[in-house]
C-alpha cells in the first residue's frame, strides 16, 4: 500500500478543498494555496515503482496537465516519489526529463 500525505502551516491558508485521486495506480494530491504566491498548486505524487510504467506516469501528469494545470502561468511545485533515479540515464529518465522541461520553461 502506497500514498500521500501533505502537511501545511496553519498560518498557510488553502484557498480549495485538496483535490486527490488514484490515476493509472499513481496516488495524486493537488492542494492550492493563496500563499506565498496566489493559487501556487502543491502536487504530491506517489508512484508505485512495481505498479506504474514510466507511460502511466506521463499519462497521469498529461491528465494533471489536461484537467488541473489548465493555463501554463499557474505556479506549480510538484513532488513526491517517482521511482525514478533522475542521476542514472536509462528509458524511464530520459523519458521523464523530455516530459517536464519543456513544460518547465514555458515561463
Amino acid at each position: 500500500c502506497y500514498g500521500t500525505a501533505v502537511y501545511i502551516k496553519n498560518d498557510l491558508n488553502c484557498t480549495k478543498i485538496p483535490y486527490r485521486c488514484n490515476f493509472n495506480n499513481l496516488e495524486i494530491t493537488v492542494m492550492v494555496l493563496s500563499q506565498p504566491i496566489p493559487n501556487i498548486h502543491i502536487i504530491d505524487i506517489c508512484c508505485s515503482k512495481t505498479k506504474v510504467t514510466i507511460s502511466q506516469l506521463i499519462d497521469a501528469l498529461t491528465h494533471l496537465h489536461n484537467s488541473i494545470l489548465i493555463q501554463p502561468t499557474i505556479p506549480t511545485v510538484l513532488l513526491g516519489d517517482f521511482n525514478i533515479d533522475l542521476m542514472q540515464a536509462n528509458t524511464e529518465q530520459k523519458a521523464l526529463t523530455q516530459y517536464l522541461l519543456p513544460v518547465s520553461v514555458h515561463y
